[in-house]
């Protein structure tokens, strides 16, 4: 699925991101607290979120 392509990008931009400018973890805890409310990861995770919800359920074994 295209979207949990792009949520998998972004974690990963973010985490290299966060490396370059060698945050301590208590810097990106922070940083994650005070994102945008339009900052793309929580937007894919709301779609995704969605999208789960949305989706009937998985029958196996037919």
């Amino acid at each position: 699925m295209l979207s949990e392509e792009q949520m998998r990008v972004e974690e990963e931009l973010a985490t290299l991101v966060e490396e370059v400018y060698e945050l301590t973890a208590e810097e990106r805890k922070l940083l994650r607290a005070t994102r945008p409310v339009r900052d793309p990861i929580d937007v894919l995770k709301a779609s995704l979120d969605r999208a789960t919800l949305a989706a009937p359920p998985a029958t196996e074994g037919i």
